[in-house]
């Protein structure tokens, strides 16, 4: 039971990622779906695996509000750097030693690419500093499309900022 703790044989940790459009959540829904029997459970998380109840975090608009102070930045960093380390022992990795699929929507890296989003004024070092450290998904799918269309499914930013994030995430992707 100890070694299957610490290491998990059957769980699987996922996280996609990509531009506002691009069809993450439909993605997840399918793969959740096709894989219902081979798991145990399925768990499903946004962002950081958090120490918060889904029902306390709080889900702003993508870009609606200015960028937090330097100073609060900075504490935002702590905060995640606990979610993806405490975080991911509280959550992701117990589930992973029960034979579940952890599903994500979105993860650390996506605060590298788009840190408006997440309202982030800090150094991205700091963010990559983190993910260094972190333990890491098992798997991490960017999804891609031609701006355009990832644009009109959802324009929640300009096209040029989708433009800019999808070739955000294309450079993330080769560098992993």
């Amino acid at each position: 039971r100890m070694m299957r703790w610490i290491k998990p044989p059957c769980g699987l940790h996922v996280v996609f990622l990509g531009p506002d459009g691009v069809g993450k959540s439909t993605v997840i829904d399918l793969v959740r779906e096709r894989l219902k029997g081979a798991f145990l459970r399925t768990d499903y998380h946004t962002f950081a695996p958090s120490l918060l109840p889904l029902h306390m975090q709080q889900k702003p608009s993508p870009h609606a509000l200015p960028p937090r102070s330097f100073a609060a930045s900075m504490l935002k960093v702590g905060w995640w750097f606990c979610c993806y380390t405490v975080g991911y022992f509280a959550t992701i990795h117990p589930a992973r030693a029960r034979s579940s699929l952890v599903l994500g929507h979105r993860y650390l890296l996506d605060a590298m690419v788009d840190p408006k989003r997440y309202r982030y004024s800090g150094p991205i070092w700091m963010l990559k500093a983190i993910w260094a450290v972190a333990p890491r998904p098992d798997l991490v799918i960017a999804l891609d499309a031609d701006p355009l269309v990832i644009w009109n499914r959802k324009k929640e930013v300009s096209l040029e900022e989708t433009t800019r994030q999808r070739n955000g995430y294309v450079s993330l992707v080769r560098e992993l």
